[in-house]
């Protein structure tokens, strides 16, 4: 029933909702192209990684402005990383606690030819803070390296923020030019080999 009262303002913004559908039918069709024995259709979800990227771009925008909308606090950083978690861990230890059984049984299965497959508790012990990268571990599975970048812009924006929103503009400039040299310190090799393979 119609109370006569305007709507509130929605907090979603459209625009990057269809961003975020587009970037997920790039990458899904980058995968799908994968197993397509035609050259052409196959080289033609070449730039499909270039989702994943996109993705980033959206949390970079969207994780800044909802602090600002929240009037964000550095106090509030302990607050602001759990809610993170809550939002990402779930899915991702349930998908640990399916991979391993079902990589185990899957070497197990007859006419198997890959490798044995292994799995140690450092391994796994990794997983739970996203430090594989950092240690030179194997994931679990590839694409888990998203969540670990995603999750490190988490610890680092919340941090971050109080400078990013500086009413000071030379605070922004410093910070905006110490992270661009960052960037090409850093190499994504070592922080995305996922991304890294599927560009080949």
């Amino acid at each position: 029933m119609d109370s006569g009262r305007p709507l509130p303002p929605s907090n979603r913004i459209h625009s990057v909702d269809l961003l975020r559908g587009v970037a997920s039918l790039a990458v899904c069709y980058l995968h799908l192209t994968f197993s397509l024995p035609n050259r052409i259709l196959k080289s033609s979800g070449t730039y499909g990684y270039l989702g994943v990227q996109v993705f980033f771009v959206i949390s970079g925008f969207i994780i800044p402005y909802a602090l600002a909308r929240a009037n964000y606090r550095l106090r509030d950083y302990c607050t602001f990383v759990f809610k993170r978690m809550l939002r990402l861990d779930p899915p991702y230890l349930v998908v640990i606690a399916l991979i391993i059984p079902l990589g185990y049984l899957s070497a197990m299965t007859p006419g198997f030819n890959g490798p044995p497959y292994h799995v140690s508790l450092s391994q796994v012990m990794l997983h739970f803070a996203y430090l594989n990268a950092f240690f030179k571990g194997n994931w679990l599975n590839p694409v888990f390296w998203t969540l670990a970048i995603e999750f490190q812009y988490y610890l680092m924006v919340g941090l971050l923020f109080p400078l990013i929103s500086s009413r000071k503009r030379i605070v922004r400039y410093l910070l905006f030019a110490f992270l661009s040299i960052l960037a090409f310190m850093l190499s994504s090799k070592d922080y995305s080999p996922g991304l890294c393979s599927c560009r080949k």
